[in-house]
């Protein structure tokens, strides 16, 4: 499976449409004025989906780098009929801020390995040295 499918399949198979926009779309047809009154910013969004075993599993942002936009732009499409266009556009903005925030958080954790490695490396090459 690609990612792009990946990607496509976590959305339709997840209440990611219905959390971003607290609306069930799907339930009750097209939306209206009142659908954007409880709409999160992406960052909101991209915090809580981050929240997400689901969304994690999908590694859209490693500690090496994210997910191409073009990537995620198009499993958004394929996972959403065009009619939701505002829709496709918030939720490719929000996997692509919540990339780059997991990608962070790797990259945190690999700095914070390095460093150990770091000091067991400068202690053993002490402690060789006075042996």
């Amino acid at each position: 499976m690609t990612k792009q499918e990946e990607i496509a399949g976590f959305i339709k198979s997840s209440v990611l449409v219905a959390t971003a926009y607290g609306y069930d779309f799907a339930a009750s047809g097209l939306p209206d004025e009142r659908t954007y009154a409880n709409q999160p910013t992406v960052e909101e969004f991209a915090v809580s989906i981050l929240t997400m075993a689901e969304f994690r599993a999908l590694q859209l942002g490693t500690w090496l780098g994210t997910t191409d936009g073009r990537v995620i732009t198009a499993a958004v499409e394929a996972a959403l009929p065009p009619i939701y266009r505002p829709q496709i556009e918030f939720l490719v903005n929000g996997l692509q801020y919540a990339a780059k925030l997991q990608q962070r958080e790797g990259q945190k954790k690999a700095g914070g390995v390095a460093a150990v490695i770091l000091v067991v490396a400068v202690i053993w090459a002490l402690s060789e040295g006075n042996a």
